[in-house]
């Protein structure tokens, strides 16, 4: 499986945990993440609250792009989470965890 975003991804944990840290931003700023993932399939994604909506794009090539964006009009502190599962090549289900990390101010 590989996984790869323009925006940094911290490994906290091999191919199953990612912190994704926007620091302080000001409000309207862009928290569009997008991570390309090849070698394996879309099974679900889930979110942790209605502020941060995930979209699945497959493509044609193979793989697909989980897209983040979380609510940048809501100020204060981010804590959230997606979680995408997946099927690798052995039709084994994983796990990821992407966890939103950052400080929305006015």
């Amino acid at each position: 499986m590989q996984i790869t975003s323009k925006r940094n991804l911290q490994e906290v944990v091999k191919n199953e945990v990612y912190n994704i840290d926007f620091g302080t931003i000001k409000k309207g700023s862009d928290t569009e993440v997008i991570v390309n993932f090849k070698d394996v399939n879309h099974v679900a994604v889930s979110k942790s609250c209605g502020c941060t909506m995930p979209t699945i794009e497959l493509l044609p090539e193979g793989g697909f792009n989980l897209k983040i964006i979380y609510d940048n009009n809501k100020t204060g502190v981010i804590n959230q989470f997606v979680i995408e599962k997946v099927l690798n090549a052995e039709n084994k289900q994983l796990t990821i965890t992407f966890n939103l990390k950052g400080t929305i101010l006015q």
